[in-house]
């Protein structure tokens, strides 16, 4: 039953998912079937109707049974679910890297590989970049001892892209995010194809590269993959919300924004996308003329950003926030714009 529930999830299928593993975690636990029951506890907590704090809980508890159990398996992938479910990057990458630990005294290369792209991923959010680039060639060296390292090696692609964007390196970024997408596509992966989708469309909206075509099949897709993938919900609506602000449809835009934040409620994912969804309202209320709101959302975007320590994306944000102000083109706009432009390079001078 736990098995199908996996499966039935990573195949757009939620509610056929939770019926079948809240079977499963029932029947285990009348069993004291340990493994079974950590399993089924790992998978119900990133079951999309599942609440924030619930799949906390039961993610805590399943690392508490495996690790007393010396289950390393389920409790490397309880630490690597527990990391994915948490705000503060700095803890999603402890438990990565602890699941990609007890990978490592399994001997299984290619859990250590995925647990440590997630690990990398979280880094690269914080804007250690150094520290990224510093494992790839490591990673690359452990999967050349797996037998089918082609999905593993898919996941450090995407890592490698994401690391050559935030570098600067845009070009070959693209490249190798346009072609993750179709590979991803090819194979029928969602959450790679989704995450892959996900980067892309924030590169071509906040570098303003590619045409407006390839954004909307972009955003398009991401909107389609969000009826069987739940995660692309909130990025496809924020995304198409600033891109119908920019080209002139307030109307539109303000729609799909709403709808964004009820996903984000739903989701409880408010706290993750609150940066993001201030972002898109910036880009709202400058398509209106209402400079005051567009000023503030930035101010409130970058004030989130620095709070989760996403430093990369605050220097992002304060770069758009002085370009908002260069446009009103009002008397001190021109000075608080380099303002904020030393700040964003200040960031991108840190080193972790």
């Amino acid at each position: 039953l736990h098995e199908t529930a996996r499966d039935c999830h990573f195949n757009g299928l939620p509610a056929e998912a939770a019926t079948l593993c809240r079977g499963a975690l029932e029947m285990a636990e009348l069993l004291g079937a340990v493994r079974v029951q950590t399993e089924a506890l790992t998978t119900l907590s990133i079951l999309p109707d599942i609440p924030h704090e619930e799949a906390i809980s039961v993610l805590t508890q399943a690392i508490e049974l495996a690790e007393s159990a010396g289950l390393l398996d389920q409790a490397a992938r309880a630490h690597n679910n527990l990391g994915a479910s948490l705000v503060d990057p700095q803890a999603a990458r402890e438990h990565f890297v602890r699941a990609a630990e007890l990978q490592r005294q399994r001997g299984e290369i290619a859990s250590e590989v995925f647990s440590a792209c997630n690990a990398a991923n979280e880094s690269l959010w914080l804007g250690d970049l150094a520290a990224v680039e510093k494992k790839l060639p490591s990673l690359w060296q452990l999967l050349d001892a797996v037998e089918e390292p082609d999905m593993m090696a898919m996941n450090l692609r995407e890592v490698e892209a994401a690391l050559q964007r935030f570098q600067g390196e845009l070009a070959e970024a693209l490249e190798g995010q346009r072609a993750l997408r179709r590979e991803a596509r090819a194979v029928g992966n969602l959450q790679l194809l989704g995450g892959v989708s996900v980067r892309l469309a924030f590169a071509c909206l906040w570098e303003e590269v590619g045409d407006e075509e390839e954004v909307e099949a972009i955003l398009q897709e991401l909107l389609d993959l969000s009826e069987r993938w739940t995660a692309a919900a909130i990025p496809a609506r924020t995304l198409l919300s600033v891109q119908r602000a920019r080209q002139g449809k307030p109307e539109a835009a303000r729609q799909l924004l709403a709808r964004a934040h009820e996903q984000a409620a739903v989701l409880e994912q408010i706290v993750s996308w609150k940066p993001y969804l201030l972002w898109a309202e910036a880009h709202l209320a400058m398509a209106g003329g209402r400079w005051p709101e567009a000023l503030a959302a930035f101010e409130a975007g970058v004030d989130a950003l620095g709070r989760r320590k996403l430093r990369w994306h605050r220097a992002r944000t304060l770069i758009d926030w002085a370009e908002a102000h260069l446009s009103r083109g009002e008397s001190g706009g021109r000075e608080r714009a380099l303002e904020l432009l030393r700040e964003a390079e200040a960031l991108s001078l840190i080193h972790i």
